[in-house]
């Protein structure tokens, strides 16, 4: 059974969230709350909506820490790019997938797309990894 998932496990390339992003997302949270808590609004409307902002963005910066941002599955041909929060990944199957530049594309029956990667939001090491799968 182990031997297995070891194996299932290889044929991905899986990329996560970068510390740096999450801990970003965090910061911006607090703020969000602080300005909530300590500023007087002119409603409690603006209270109530900073609050609940920043309580769903502490919320998605906890979860980020550690989480996969994207999936190369190169056995079956697809990409994966997963939400933030919950199990929703959109699947873009493909033919041919390359880099132009910066720009991750893929290539499906002879339609040419691009697709929206936040390099920023990527540990630097697992999109490293990514692209020399890619490139081979």
């Amino acid at each position: 059974m182990k031997n297995e998932n070891a194996l299932d496990l290889e044929k991905y390339t899986d990329v996560r969230y970068n510390k740096v992003y999450s801990i970003f997302v965090i910061i911006l949270a607090i703020l969000f709350i602080i300005l909530a808590i300590f500023f007087s609004m002119p409603s409690i409307v603006f209270v109530i909506v900073f609050l609940i902002i920043g309580l769903l963005l502490l919320f998605a910066g906890i979860t980020l820490r550690g989480r996969k941002y994207l999936r190369l599955d190169k056995q079956n041909q697809i990409v994966m790019i997963f939400g933030i929060i919950g199990s929703f990944a959109r699947k873009y199957p493909y033919d041919r997938i390359y880099l132009e530049g910066k720009k991750l594309y893929i290539e499906k029956s002879g339609k040419k797309k691009i697709l929206n990667i936040m390099q920023y939001a990527c540990d630097k090491r697992d999109f490293n990894t990514f692209i020399k799968e890619i490139t081979s």
